[in-house]
């Protein structure tokens, strides 16, 4: 993925460790073929990961609770099972109702969560 790494707003959401989205190419193939499948190849590959971002944000419109989100130090001890508990505000959903989280502070707090 291209997108930011960086800790930049009071809650950041990394679904799937913020890197590949599932179902996005990991490399770039390109065939021998003609010059439009190979910019075919290069547009998607370089474009999916932010698009999306656009499929997760409609889906949340339509299903609040797609994207329950948990506070953890790194991707790594998420994917490790240790971080399945909710603050006592309960936790995020990354999306159209992130703003109706009760546990907003004023300092930059991450969230980790899986997609399909």
């Amino acid at each position: 993925g291209f997108g930011m790494s960086q800790v930049i707003g009071h809650l950041d959401f990394f679904p799937n460790g913020g890197v590949d989205m599932p179902g996005c190419p990991e490399n770039v193939e390109i065939p021998n073929v003609t010059v439009d499948e190979i910019w075919n190849g290069i547009v998607n590959f370089v474009t999916c990961n932010h698009m999306r971002a656009i499929k997760y944000y409609t889906d949340s419109i339509t299903n609040s609770n797609a994207f329950v989100s948990y506070p953890c130090a790194n991707w790594d001890t998420y994917k490790a099972g240790l971080c399945k508990r909710c603050p006592s505000a309960g936790c995020p959903k990354m999306g159209h109702y992130a703003d109706t989280y009760r546990g907003v502070t004023s300092s930059s707090q991450v969230f980790y969560l899986n997609t399909p």
